[in-house]
């Protein structure tokens, strides 16, 4: 007994000296939040001329979508002040013909509008991936792809913003930045809003002021053509521990620009989406990034591109989750073991709350459209989404990690989050869905019409100005 005790005092000393796990962790999220802060930049003379001239192609998935959702999104696009020259939908075998009835219907007003509307439904269900490759093939001379989720509705500007970066030709993909459209309906859907503030406006934003977004948001996404098409088989052919890669297609369509070049984060390029608004739907949501993040790192990885900025990011990446599972594994372990593991285990949750408030400081200054209480409120509970990390997303990570070699999918097998989740008829009538705002934090809609993100002074998305602000990529 008295060597099994001694054997515990060991791992309890060592976890004490975790905290400097806790300085690199508070160190590298300063560095990141300076990387984050934006610096004005002169506009560039050719961008305007450039995205004028750019073939755009978008390509929007749906699968099992509610068909209001469906039109806000196409809605959205069609009120674009630089639409797309074409765009083509891939219904992925949902369970009803809905998404058809709706192209038939709303065909007409794209015919009007100039854009070139295209429709392919599978006979079976091939996933996101392919029905991402399938988009593509329709405008095999685009000079740009627009990849949209079919619950995304975007900010009138938004195309524009995102086509701006293109000027450059190093610059091979550009993400948005992607909101919660139900932000207000619960707690978590709060939660998930103030994260993706943080994730693209704090972390996105860092990694692009080095040109190596590791990933761009499935939900609004840009891609130089030329790249995408040289690396389409290879995308469509992707396996993993012998089995075909069914998910992290952004990622992956990521991971082929940062190999020829930059890419970037366009705050001003505003897109919503609607987040999972109960815990099942976000579990599996979780796990199937989860898995992602994991193999695309680690396949990252072992391409040894030492000189590349974005392999060292991504090793940073790794190592950090690596780390920081490794020193909460062993702290549970002491903590449970030890007599006054409860006063550390106190001391620990009050660090991570401390982070969780400085890794939300963006949130705080920037929600602009957010009521200042609701705004306060929502920074509070920070640490609620801190302990969700630690309770629940930490061991799906592991689960993910350990269920790797699973390729399903994990999608809604049914309407999960939708405005009108009602399906009608094939062939009849769509329900006329609600008017949406291109400003619709809260349901708040804003009259002015272009998003500007500017922390300097306090102001950041959504908050808007007067049309001739320039705004540009981070870099």
């Amino acid at each position: 007994m008295h060597t099994l005790i001694h054997v515990w005092d060991q791992i309890y000393a060592s976890w004490r000296q975790l905290h400097w796990y806790g300085m690199a962790v508070g160190s590298l999220l300063g560095v990141k939040l300076l990387l984050s802060i934006r610096r004005r930049r002169s506009p560039g003379l050719t961008f305007k001329k450039t995205t004028r001239q750019l073939e755009i192609h978008g390509v929007v998935t749906v699968y099992n979508e509610s068909p209001a959702m469906l039109r806000r999104c196409l809605e959205s696009i069609l009120a674009q002040t630089l639409p797309p020259q074409s765009l083509t939908v891939i219904d992925d075998c949902s369970a009803d013909q809905s998404a058809a009835a709706l192209i038939g219907e709303m065909r007409p007003q794209f015919d009007r509008a100039g854009i070139r509307l295209g429709f392919i439904r599978f006979p079976e269900n091939r996933g996101k991936r392919h029905g991402l490759a399938a988009g593509f093939r329709q405008e095999p001379l685009a000079d740009a792809y627009l990849c949209i989720d079919s619950d995304t509705v975007l900010d009138q500007h938004a195309v524009a913003e995102l086509a701006q970066p293109f000027g450059e030709r190093r610059v091979h993909c550009v993400t948005g930045l992607v909101l919660a459209h139900n932000r207000a309906t619960n707690l978590l859907t709060r939660l998930i809003d103030m994260r993706y503030v943080n994730a693209f406006l704090g972390e996105r934003v860092a990694y692009s002021r080095l040109g190596s977004v590791l990933c761009a948001c499935g939900s609004l996404a840009m891609y130089r053509g030329w790249v995408i098409r040289k690396n389409l088989d290879d995308f469509l052919d992707q396996r993993f521990l012998g089995r075909p890669a069914t998910f992290g297609d952004d990622r992956r369509l990521t991971y082929y620009c940062l190999t020829e070049g930059k890419s970037l984060i366009q705050p001003s390029a505003v897109g919503y989406t609607d987040v999972p608004e109960r815990l099942g739907h976000y579990i599996r949501q979780q796990i199937r990034w989860g898995k992602s993040f994991i193999r695309e790192g680690f396949l990252l990885f072992a391409k040894f591109r030492l000189r590349r900025t974005y392999w060292w990011l991504n090793l940073i990446e790794l190592v950090t989750w690596v780390g920081f599972t490794a020193a909460l594994l062993t702290a549970l372990v002491a903590i449970a073991l030890h007599p006054t593991g409860w006063a550390l285990l106190a001391s620990y949750i009050a660090y991570m709350c401390v982070m969780s408030w400085v890794r939300s400081l963006h949130y705080l200054r920037g929600a602009a459209m957010v009521g200042l209480v609701d705004r306060v409120l929502t920074f509070l509970a920070a640490p609620l989404y801190a302990l969700l990390n630690i309770g629940l997303l930490l061991p799906l990570r592991l689960w993910s990690l350990a269920t790797l070699r699973r390729t399903k999918w994990g999608t809604r097998a049914k309407i999960e989050v939708g405005v009108d989740a009602e399906t009608p008829e094939a062939g009849g009538a769509l329900a006329a869905s609600p008017a949406v705002p291109h400003q619709a934090w809260g349901g708040t809609a804003n009259a002015r019409t272009r998003p500007t993100y500017s922390p300097d002074d306090g102001v950041a998305l959504p908050a808007f100005d007067s049309p001739g602000s320039p705004a540009h990529a981070v870099r």
